[in-house]
């Protein structure tokens, strides 16, 4: 007999499959997936070059892991598409510093406006400084929204705290 208890409980996440799109050249890209191997090397091939801007050293740093709530650059000699797949992250929260912070986005259909990114203290983000790289033109782009799997870069006036919520939550 089955009480219905706890009949979901050892279900696994539902996963979905995410198209990292990388052009020639460098690109800032994020991973809005819960992976269940985030190692680097597991991500993205070897033959790309991977960094990561560590905010509170203030220098760029070559990541062991691929973290949803990060962004990173990575230069690509060909046109490819990386498939990931693992469990969608809807929201994040993270930790910036004052200066130049490196965000990821999260698992959305639609764009999230600029206006789900909370800050804390309110008001340490500018949201009028928040770009991401347009790797066809060359050039950074000012931010209106956050769309899955690029990467941001946003300045703070002082340390604070992030979250970043799904759309229409």
């Amino acid at each position: 007999a089955c009480d219905g208890d706890d009949a979901r409980t050892d279900e696994a996440p539902l996963t979905e499959e995410f198209n990292i799109v990388l052009e020639t050249g460098w690109n800032l890209v994020s991973v809005p997936l819960i992976l269940s191997d985030d190692s680097r090397d597991a991500v993205f091939p070897p033959d790309l070059s991977v960094y990561t801007w560590d905010a509170e050293r203030r220098a760029y740093a070559r990541p062991t892991h691929i973290e949803p709530q990060r962004a990173y650059w990575v230069s690509s000699s060909v046109s490819r598409s990386i498939s990931v797949t693992g469990v969608p992250l809807p929201s994040w929260d993270a930790r910036a510093f004052g200066g130049w912070n490196l965000i990821g986005s999260v698992f959305s259909e639609e764009p999230v406006p600029l206006e789900r990114l909370m800050d804390d203290p309110p008001g340490a983000v500018a949201r009028n400084s928040i770009f991401f790289w347009d790797p066809q033109q060359r050039a950074y782009r000012r931010a209106d929204a956050i769309t899955s799997g690029r990467g941001y870069w946003l300045t703070a006036s002082e340390d604070c705290d992030l979250v970043l919520l799904p759309p229409g939550s």
